[in-house]
């Protein structure tokens, strides 16, 4: 009898945490919060350079052996517009967080990281955003391609680890080079994918896959909106557990990848051997009690 009250007690506890991360992660009037302190006092950034190595450390004991992540890279336009900033600076802020990200989670031993970069139907936005986001890209690219400064050899670092997938015939002519030239080199190390010009149905309709050959552990929304918009849809429906984060992409952060992976670890432990909705039906029915 102890045994099963003990039992049930890890259950309970274990769901209130993961009620505690939904919260924190979800909740848009607290994140909003944070974001406008933010910019009256930088306490965010102080607490996560005060605490970067504790995070990391956690982080890197949770991720284990290794985990695979999906990230769909939302919130770049309403940051820039809340903070009074163009819509090309917003994407600039967006890129370096994606860049910044990438490192962080190769680092604590992520075996994939895939970025939704952009999407066949963003070609549907302006031409001037349009053309706003491929120049930041190819600034990067060149800077890699020179490696001489710093910041050169960090962006060239990043791009020999990286793969694109998507529609190259759809691609603009330089990024199509890129992305040919990007995939011809050694893939064994290629632990970055950046979805380019890309749609998942149409991967699915050509190839049966969502483009991917390493199955996706977790997938992750930023920007509040609650919708995959096209993105790894196959594993979506059968493998991969789904976030949506209030936080806007520029201002997503390590501590945020923490919280997502105790998440993940505590609904694995729940039911280890069951597939996620299962899992989530008996940290429901532990609540309930």
């Amino acid at each position: 009898m102890s045994y099963y009250w003990a039992c049930k007690m890890d259950m309970y506890l274990k769901s209130r945490v993961m009620d505690t991360i939904d919260f924190l992660l979800e909740s848009k009037e607290l994140n909003a919060l944070v974001e406008r302190a933010s910019m009256l006092f930088p306490v965010p950034e102080i607490v996560l350079a005060a605490c970067g190595a504790p995070i990391k450390y956690l982080s890197k004991y949770l991720a284990g052996s290794g985990f695979s992540i999906g990230l769909v890279m939302d919130g770049h336009r309403r940051f820039a517009r809340e903070n009074g900033l163009t819509t090309k600076t917003g994407h600039v802020y967006g890129y370096t967080n994606m860049d910044r990200m990438a490192r962080y989670l190769v680092s604590i031993n992520c075996t994939q990281v895939v970025f939704f970069t952009f999407g066949k139907k963003n070609y549907q936005r302006s031409p001037k955003e349009i053309n706003d986001i491929m120049s930041i890209l190819e600034q990067a690219i060149a800077s890699a391609d020179d490696g001489q400064s710093l910041e050169g050899k960090k962006n060239r670092e990043i791009l020999e680890m990286t793969r694109v997938v998507g529609d190259i015939t759809s691609m603009p002519k330089t990024m199509a080079e890129h992305a040919k030239r990007a995939n011809e080199t050694d893939q064994s190390n290629k632990k970055v994918s950046v979805l380019f010009s890309y749609s998942s149905l149409d991967e699915y309709v050509q190839n049966g896959t969502d483009g991917l050959t390493t199955p996706i552990d977790i997938i992750v929304r930023s920007g509040g909106e609650k919708r995959l918009s096209d993105f790894l849809l196959c594993n979506a429906s059968t493998h991969a557990t789904t976030h949506f984060l209030a936080v806007k992409w520029p201002l997503m952060s390590r501590l945020h990848i923490l919280l997502i992976l105790l998440r993940y670890r505590i609904e694995q432990s729940l039911c280890p051997d069951c597939p996620e909705e299962e899992s989530k039906a008996h940290a429901s029915k532990a609540s309930a009690q």
